[in-house]
């Protein structure tokens, strides 16, 4: 137990010694900085002022079947069906319910995961190409 106390108290003089001295740059967020005001800058920006302060209504990360996660949690919906409950249409909730929103989204995004990209439902299929591997026997009926 000295030697623990011994190694912490080593460790906290090391790091405060680092700290006081200044020796250590690694976290300093004052190197290498660019100035990105527009202070002092040739451009001329106009904004119009909206007196209706419109607000704006959406979504900018959705996954459909083809994400992974969103697959093994029953996500049954392809992108096009996404997009459409987005406008306002009908979808089938997994569970066979009708979901609609009451009011189409302004803006809409489908970011589905890259990794595994449709492979989950795959694996899932005993008749695909891949659902004959052996660790996607596992998988088979998810």
């Amino acid at each position: 137990m000295n030697v623990l106390k011994w190694t912490v108290l080593t460790v906290l003089v090391f790091s405060l010694s680092v700290w006081f001295f200044k020796e250590n740059k690694t976290f300093s967020i004052k190197d290498d900085t660019a100035d990105f005001s527009l202070q002092n800058s040739d451009i001329n920006i106009s904004i119009e002022k909206n007196p209706d302060m419109n607000a704006y209504f959406g979504d900018l990360h959705v996954h459909t079947k083809n994400s992974f996660d969103a697959f093994l949690f029953g996500t049954t919906a392809t992108p096009d069906d996404a997009y459409k409950y987005a406008k306002g249409d009908s979808i089938k909730h997994p569970l066979g319910y009708d979901m609609q929103l009451n009011d189409p989204l302004d803006f809409y995004a489908v970011t589905d995961h890259g990794a595994w990209l449709g492979m989950m439902e795959a694996y899932s299929d005993p008749d695909s190409t891949v659902g004959h591997f052996d660790f996607a026997q596992k998988m088979h009926g998810i």
